[in-house]
């Protein structure tokens, strides 16, 4: 298996719900496939709503890797606070065809 990973993304406020982050994703599949990746992975904050769009467009949750403590998610918390409430991260991934 050789992955890919999404290390950081986000949409402006303004700008959500046109389908950038749709788009976005999709962008990554491709660039991820011609580089040879079977899967592609990402962590998401949790209770970010992004899990939503994440979910829509294919990845699903890993949850023996349900990271509580992830380094990741501690430094978007202290680089950012934490805008959706809640400590933590979940790793997900998307299969590629």
């Amino acid at each position: 298996m050789r992955q890919a990973y999404i290390e950081s993304a986000a949409v402006l406020p303004a700008a959500r719900g046109a389908g950038i982050g749709t788009r976005f994703l999709h962008w990554c599949e491709d660039v991820a496939r011609q580089r040879g990746a079977t899967v592609l992975t990402l962590a998401v904050v949790n209770g970010n709503p992004a899990r939503r769009l994440y979910e829509r467009v294919g990845f699903v949750e890993r949850p023996e890797d349900r990271c509580e403590s992830c380094v990741g998610a501690y430094y978007s918390a202290c680089l950012i606070g934490l805008p959706h409430g809640r400590c933590g991260a979940a790793v997900m991934e998307k299969e590629l065809a």
